[in-house]
């Protein structure tokens, strides 16, 4: 993580202008990936979230506690359980 202010930055952006450019980038992947999210919390269900993180983020699981993940997935972690139990009856 990198943390710096304003003046910085803008001189940093003078200095340097491919690092202007990179930080473009990286903004619009960010942006790119909070509406995939945000779609995705809109169009699916809290099974096929789950599911979908579970596949993309294999090992991620065991380091989140049940609170992050089910606000990461925009669910009550009492609905976490609900559909882990579900899941595991396959």
């Amino acid at each position: 993580m990198l943390l710096i202010n304003k003046p910085h930055k803008d001189l940093l952006y003078e200095t340097l202008p491919k690092v202007e450019k990179m930080f473009g980038i990286m903004n619009q992947k960010s942006l790119v990936t909070f509406q995939r999210r945000v779609i995705s919390s809109l169009s699916k269900t809290a099974d096929k979230r789950y599911l979908e993180f579970m596949e993309k983020y294999p090992d991620l699981e065991q380091r989140l506690n049940q609170q992050q993940l089910a606000a990461y997935l925009g669910i009550s972690h009492e609905f976490l359980s609900k559909i882990r139990k579900k899941l595991s009856g396959k």
